[in-house]
């Protein structure tokens, strides 16, 4: 009979399982306050996409279109 929440292991010995144990993902954040030249391409693609921008173009061209958008609101008053 085998304790709740514990498993048995190859060699029949109880152990808690694996998935208890791992440690939770590492989440980036972003913030303004981070410099944008030292992020690779991708990083800065995800980051316009994430804030509703085209993210086409060469990595200077996504700088300029990330600084232009301040804190990543959409121009939506020049309307």
């Amino acid at each position: 009979m085998v304790r709740k929440g514990f498993v048995k292991d190859r060699k029949g010995r109880l152990v808690r399982p694996v998935e208890e144990t791992l440690p939770e993902p590492v989440v980036e954040v972003v913030d303004q306050t981070t410099d944008l030249d030292t992020l690779t391409f991708n990083e800065l693609r995800a980051l316009c996409k994430e804030r509703g921008l085209d993210a086409k173009g060469k990595k200077a061209e996504l700088i300029a279109k990330l600084s232009d958008s301040g804190d990543g609101e959409s121009d939506e008053e020049s309307e």
